[in-house]
Parts: C-alpha cells; sequence; structure tokens
C-alpha cells in the first residue's frame, strides 16, 4: 500500500514537528531567564536538535545578571519593575513569575529587607541632622555650612 518514501516523508514531518516544540520550550525557559533574543534563537535550535536535553540544557542555565544589570540602572528608587521585581539584597530583577530570586531570597523577604532599609536611613539622617544642629548651635560651623550639609542630606 504504502512505499518507504511515504513513510518517510511522514517521519520526517513529525521529527520536525518534534523539534519545534522543543525548541519553543527551550526559548520559553532562557526568555524567563532575562537572556537576549539572540540566546534564544540559538536555544531554539539546542532544543529543536536534541530535545528534551537541550531543554535540560536550557533549565540549569544560570540568571542573566548582565540584564538585570541594566535593568537595575532604571530606576534605583523603585522596587517594582513592569511584570518584574527587584531583590534588594543583590539587585537582581526578577520576574513575577518566579517567587524567589536567585539569591535564594524570596520575594517577601526582599520586600521586608527594603522596608527596614528605608526606615533605617530615615533615622540615620535624624541622628546627622540633629548632631548638626548642636554644631551650628555650638557655633563649630556656620549657618551656611548647616544649610549645605543639611541640603545633602535631605536629597
Amino acid at each position: 500500500m504504502y512505499d518507504f518514501e511515504t513513510y518517510w516523508i511522514i517521519y520526517l514531518l513529525a521529527a520536525i514537528f518534534n523539534g519545534v516544540i522543543w525548541g519553543l520550550v527551550c526559548i520559553a525557559i532562557i526568555s524567563v531567564k532575562g537572556y537576549d533574543e539572540s540566546k534564544q534563537k540559538s536555544y531554539f535550535w539546542v532544543g529543536f536538535f536534541i530535545g528534551i536535553i537541550g531543554v535540560i540544557i536550557a533549565a540549569v542555565n544560570p540568571q542573566n545578571t548582565a540584564a538585570t544589570a541594566k535593568e537595575t540602572s532604571k530606576s534605583k528608587s523603585d522596587n517594582k519593575y513592569e511584570g518584574k521585581w527587584k531583590c534588594s539584597y543583590c539587585g537582581y530583577v526578577n520576574f513575577n513569575v518566579s517567587s524567589e530570586c536567585a539569591c535564594g531570597k524570596t520575594r517577601r523577604e526582599s520586600e521586608n529587607h527594603l522596608r527596614y532599609l528605608s526606615q533605617s536611613s530615615k533615622t540615620d539622617n535624624l541622628d546627622a541632622l540633629k548632631k548638626l544642629k548642636e554644631l551650628l548651635d555650638t557655633g563649630a560651623i556656620t549657618q551656611d555650612e548647616f544649610d549645605l550639609m543639611k541640603s545633602n542630606l535631605l536629597k
């Protein structure tokens, strides 16, 4: 009924379909880890040709720290990014789907740490401002020096 060429074509089409599926899975994994489009394309071919082994290779690939450094430089005062969150311990920018950073800290721990840091810096500034006022009152510094140091503290 069917000759060898028909089975060969069916097998070839099934192999291409299988490769495309594994390649797309690799792209999804690499994009979640923060890699750019060129890396995603190369991992598509890894998944296409070696299947589940390519997916395992993509899964054990570390988080892209170069991309997170670029994201970190966008805004230093904000812990939230569009679809992402920034770890206050190590500075990595993680996708919202991940609840744990590459450094091992959870998102909740990072947010609590950020609150603690902002509160402690406010109290440190307040203490420094009190000391400056004491120096002004004792005459150790002038009003101009006080105003300059005060403006630097309140920035």
